[in-house]
């Protein structure tokens, strides 16, 4: 199950449009019809041909990650309120803390929630990228290149451009779905796989890992007998990256 605009869970949580999406799940803005706030939903929704096994052993760590944030409480964790499972997939919400980033500098909305930076930083910016303008992206890379100190760590993930698409696995097809399901939210940006790092470089970081689907593949769907437990969507790269001193 996709989540659309205006479906109900639960009787309750409104979805109101997408924040991010990634290969194994997705992350919606919605409103709390109870209580008359802003929540954050994040869904699992597993490839359908995943064996049995596998897929108790994701939707177990899913839940199992719902319990421990439950019991956390720092102002830079998110906090879970609610878990349940609708149409299938596997549901988990907290609350949601929106800002824009064209009208509220990230100094003043890191800094109210903890952010200090004298110290070095964890970024972790996954299902975003390629649904901001280029230069939100740029004001972005910057911001934490100013303000975070060297050794900090920025992780995030990016789209590969059309021309590499070509027939890679699920490519055309999940960015043809995005674009219809999520009209509101058009895909503005994108990476040529092999520009990746002279474009961290450029900005004043160092490429440290660099996850195709290949490559997570090989380290997590990998079974003892060599034969893959899944295959992974061809459309997104994780990238994991340090601020250069």
């Amino acid at each position: 199950m996709v989540l659309k605009p205006a479906d109900l869970l639960q009787g309750r949580y409104r979805v109101e449009l997408p924040l991010g999406q990634g290969g194994m799940g997705a992350v919606y803005r919605a409103l709390d019809t109870r209580l008359n706030v802003l929540v954050a939903i994040k869904e699992m929704f597993p490839q359908p041909d995943l064996e049995a096994t596998l897929l108790a052993e994701l939707r177990q760590q899913f839940q199992q990650e719902a319990l421990v944030l439950a019991r956390l409480q720092h102002p830079n964790l998110v906090r879970v309120t609610d878990f349940f499972e609708e149409g299938g997939n596997v549901i988990k919400l907290g609350p949601r803390h929106r800002f824009s980033v064209n009208t509220q500098p990230l100094d003043q909305v890191l800094g109210g929630a903890g952010f200090d930076a004298r110290r070095p930083a964890l970024f972790v910016w996954e299902g975003v990228t390629y649904y901001l303008p280029p230069q939100a992206v740029e004001q972005t890379l910057a911001f934490i290149r100013q303000h975070a100190p060297a050794g900090s760590v920025l992780c995030f993930d990016y789209m590969i451009t059309i021309p590499e698409m070509g027939d890679r696995f699920g490519a055309k097809q999940a960015r043809d779905a995005m674009r219809a399901i999520y009209s509101e939210e058009p895909l503005q940006f994108d990476l040529a796989e092999d520009q990746v790092a002279a474009f961290l470089a450029e900005r004043g970081f160092a490429l440290l890992d660099h996850a195709t689907p290949e490559t997570l593949q090989g380290r997590y769907l990998t079974l003892r007998d060599g034969l893959l437990a899944g295959q992974m969507l061809d459309l997104f790269r994780l990238v994991q990256a340090a601020v250069v001193g």
